[in-house]
């Protein structure tokens, strides 16, 4: 049995008077578990009960006395989910696909380094997994869990898994529905040799990448490259992992397709290259600006 796991920072009772919510919604406890007992139950590790109890799960729920204003904008899919004018507009559509939005303030907390000493290496690689969490779907517990600081494009993810497994996975299970725009993506991909997961998460990450689509901030064109990144990362391990052997022609094909643009667009190399010519061309600016003689009077 492994040693007890470096409890996440304790979280107040109160927790849920100091998120900063949109007027029109509030925050309630619920009996949800965390994503931190969840993960810690999953991996059959031993944890004191008051590590457990660390953090909370805060149901989002809409004010019925509260008006909603019309927004105004539509600010960037980078901004917090928590702050964001379609947040209320996503907890009325996961309420009515039977799924509740959540804050769980086990996520993305700062790692305390004494606390991690000495522990196992597959503990102390849980925390920190979760410390990098910004969001997850749990089908399961019948939630999206999202940190305090999650990006609205984080949320968009989340929920599109949501409502693949509301209207795809579970129509599918229980009556033949009508072909939906989820359900003919699904069937593409999985056409061009994607696994069922694969083929969801690949769903997931086009619908965030659309949510990143301002072309008027720097910043969301970033997160967009890594999110696409993400995307072909995710569908090259998906596709390889079927043995070499077995693998059809349209899946070699897309395994190709995806390796080359890692190779020459969204991997770490070419991201690399982008960095260093905006550098360079940023520094010519300025040099040729500063050596440009003046005129005389």
């Amino acid at each position: 049995m492994l040693g007890p796991m470096p409890p996440a920072r304790p979280i107040s009772v109160k927790e849920s008077e100091r998120l900063v919510l949109p007027p029109h919604l509030i925050a309630e406890p619920v009996a949800i578990q965390t994503e931190y007992a969840e993960l810690a139950a999953a991996n059959h590790l031993s944890i004191p009960q008051a590590a457990l109890s660390c953090g909370q799960m805060l149901e989002l729920r809409a004010d019925p006395k509260a008006t909603l204003p019309a927004p105004t904008s539509w600010p960037c899919a980078t901004t917090c989910a928590l702050s964001h004018p379609g947040l209320l507009g996503m907890v009325r559509r996961l309420n009515g696909l039977g799924y509740r939005l959540v804050v769980d303030t086990s996520l993305r907390q700062p790692l305390s380094a004494p606390a991690s000493r000495g522990t196992h290496a597959a503990q102390e690689l849980l925390v920190r997994h979760l410390s990098t969490v910004g969001a997850y779907f749990s089908q399961r517990r019948r939630c999206i869990g999202i940190a305090t600081d999650s990006a609205w494009h984080e949320l968009i993810h989340e929920g599109c898994h949501a409502t693949f497994d509301a209207r795809v996975r579970q129509a599918v299970k229980n009556a033949p529905v009508a072909p939906e725009a989820l359900q003919t993506h699904y069937e593409h991909l999985r056409a061009r040799g994607y696994t069922e997961m694969g083929a969801e998460q690949y769903i997931c990450h086009t619908h965030e990448l659309y949510a990143l689509r301002d072309r008027s901030s720097t910043t969301a064109a970033i997160r967009r490259v890594l999110v696409w990144d993400n995307m072909n990362l995710d569908a090259y391990r998906d596709l390889t992992a079927i043995p070499p052997a077995e693998r059809s022609a349209v899946q070699k094909a897309e395994i190709r397709r995806i390796a080359m643009l890692r190779r020459f667009v969204t991997g770490p190399a070419p991201r690399l290259g982008i960095c260093v010519a905006v550098a360079f061309c940023a520094v010519t600016s300025i040099v040729g600006v500063v050596a440009k003689p003046r005129s005389s009077t």
